[in-house]
């Protein structure tokens, strides 16, 4: 079965939760912090030049935000802690980085993280898939509801095409969750969800996990 993470669960994970021994608490928390940092660093071009440096910086932040969700779920954490304090903490990281101020932790402290995880330490192909499943479907929903709002406003040719770009997105998720095995009506049900939570957020005036151009730029 596809454990597809929700929409944002790049970054919408939680920071500790007090069923957690102490120990386990500083790791889960060193796991967000860093996973948040190689995600910020994979957008930022200045230290990403290449696409192979964004990808492998990307994975690197999967990895570990999908251990520190594992590890909190395990603990009894909802979802819903987990997605509403995540964001305290990427805003956190991102803000230290922009500041040079401490962000909770030192760089060489991460890739230990990776090393050390053992089977947890590299993604699977069904861990990256999600995650590019839902990077697809959120990027993909975003563009439709934005053409969507260009063709209101009579800006038909740009409407068209982002409502293109956001076809091929969902078309490329589709692909990728018929590959995880997902029957026709599982991905009705996943692309209803996206198109939910993508629409809530964006009427609300709030971002998306994925910036516009991120989102324009990805490799099918």
């Amino acid at each position: 079965m596809l454990k597809l993470l929700p929409a944002l669960a790049l970054v919408a994970v939680a920071t500790v939760s007090p069923s957690l021994a102490a120990e386990a608490e500083d790791r889960v928390d060193l796991l967000l912090r860093c996973g948040a940092g190689y995600l910020l660093i994979a957008d930022d071009p200045s230290i990403a030049e290449t696409e192979e440096d964004k990808q492998t910086f990307t994975d690197y932040g999967t990895a570990l935000l999908t251990m520190a969700d594992r590890a909190l779920a395990e603990a009894g954490v909802s979802e819903a802690e987990r997605e509403a304090t995540g964001f305290r903490i990427m805003g956190e990281v991102d803000t230290a980085m922009e500041n040079g101020t401490d962000a909770g932790f030192e760089p060489e402290e991460c890739l230990p993280l990776l090393k050390t995880e053992k089977t947890k330490a590299t993604p699977s192909p069904e861990d990256l898939r999600d995650a590019k499943i839902d990077m697809l479907m959120t990027c993909g929903a975003g563009f439709i509801l934005s053409s969507q709002t260009l063709q209101e406003q009579g800006e038909e040719a740009d409407a068209a095409m982002l409502e293109e770009l956001g076809n091929n997105h969902i078309n490329a998720a589709e692909e990728l969750m018929i590959q995880s095995g997902l029957g026709e009506e599982a991905r009705f049900q996943i692309s209803k969800m996206y198109g939910e939570q993508v629409g809530t957020k964006m009427r609300a005036g709030e971002d998306l996990p994925y910036d516009w151009d991120t989102c324009a730029t990805i490799e099918y």
